[in-house]
């Protein structure tokens, strides 16, 4: 197991994050910004800060505009990365992000001791991109843009995801939302990212945003034998159950993963490090379509006694990107490194795991074309 101890941020990179993001919490000072679990009992320590630099690095944060995302990029642009690129599905509401991120650290250099580098100024180092998570066609286009303007990212963090409070077939293929955008786009975000070669090979870094509550999923008999589970959760349920079946998402875009990671040499020669993480139970808009008195009031309680704050949960998805071989196919979170664990009752877990990836691969193939892995 892999912790974090020994990457604790050190001298002017760290003083010099921490002073640019006055909210941030020195790595050594013990706040609790999570509070106290009422369901846990516990005080735990708040997650590092980050112990990297991504000067000279070009970083993708996909959902950018708000939440965990936005704090990823706001993070990444302060670790004096050489561009940052966000991926939104609002092009305004990303400008906005884009000026808050800009007006929020107004000087960070490029690097420790410069402030612009080749003639790019500030504000150029922060580029807003249309990416529609619910339109195929949308993806292929970023994907294109991205080779054709950007050269090869060193970072890409695939944020962008729903939390449905009902059952909504939004999708133009007719899928589930949460379905829609958390498995299949995804997952076609990143085979269009590995097969254009548009992330580094051996030191760039594909990140997929994750949730370890997926282990709580446990499947009945008939979900287990079923031709697809895309199929069984993309059923229209008597009694939508919004948490399982954000949770079952996430498991699918695990057991994709999982199987990604070991077939990525496949698919490129000289593959990225392909890594997952959790952020833990944080602050965010996912649960925005939750309205109403009650759903008030648990968002207090819960934004008081349990969640992170969006800021800290954000600092998993930056230390998740250390470029370390050992880091693929595994799964970073709390500041530590641990095998990919799935729910006990799935079976042999990389059985499941490679099923699960070609149902995906099949799904999306009805709709768009596919990078064969």
């Amino acid at each position: 197991m892999l912790s974090f101890n020994k990457f604790r941020p050190q001298g002017v990179v760290a003083n010099l994050f921490n002073q640019t993001r006055p909210t941030l919490i020195a790595p050594d000072t013990f706040i609790s910004t999570r509070s106290y679990s009422i369901f846990q009992k516990t005080l735990d320590d708040p997650l590092r800060t980050s112990p990297t630099c991504f000067a000279g690095k070009t970083v993708l944060v996909t959902g950018a505009n708000t939440g965990l995302g936005f704090e990823a990029a706001l993070k990444s642009f302060g670790l004096h990365a050489k561009h940052v690129i966000l991926g939104v599905r609002d092009v305004e509401k990303g400008e906005q992000a884009k000026q808050r991120i800009l007006q929020t650290m107004p000087q960070i250099p490029l690097s420790l001791s410069e402030t612009t580098r080749d003639g790019n100024p500030t504000s150029q180092r922060i580029s807003v991109r249309k990416l529609d998570m619910s339109d195929y066609d949308s993806i292929h286009n970023f994907v294109n843009e991205l080779a054709a303007k950007d050269g090869p990212l060193d970072v890409a963090i695939l944020n962008a995801g729903v939390f449905g409070v009902k059952y909504e077939p939004l999708s133009k293929y007719g899928w589930e939302n949460d379905l829609q955008v958390n498995v299949l786009s995804t997952a076609l975000l990143s085979l269009l990212l590995l097969h254009a070669k548009a992330i580094k090979p051996k030191t760039g870094v594909l990140e997929f945003v994750a949730s370890r509550r997926m282990r709580t999923v446990r499947l009945t008999e008939e979900e287990k034998n079923a031709p697809s589970l895309l199929e069984v959760f993309n059923r229209k349920q008597e009694k939508f159950d919004a948490s399982r079946q954000y949770q079952v998402s996430k498991l699918l875009l695990v057991a994709f993963y999982k199987s990604l990671a070991t077939r990525s040499a496949n698919l490129v020669q000289g593959s990225p490090i392909i890594t997952a993480v959790c952020p833990g139970f944080c602050q965010s808009n996912l649960s925005r379509g939750h309205q109403g008195f009650a759903a008030d009031v648990l968002r207090a309680v819960l934004n008081t006694f349990v969640l992170r704050r969006t800021e800290e949960g954000a600092r998993t998805l930056v230390t998740g990107t250390i470029p370390e071989e050992e880091r693929h196919g595994r799964f970073w979170y709390d500041d530590e490194l641990h095998d990919v664990m799935l729910p006990d009752n799935v079976g042999d877990t990389q059985q499941f795991a490679n099923k699960i990836l070609q149902d995906v691969i099949t799904a999306i193939q009805c709709d768009t074309s596919v990078p064969v892995v």
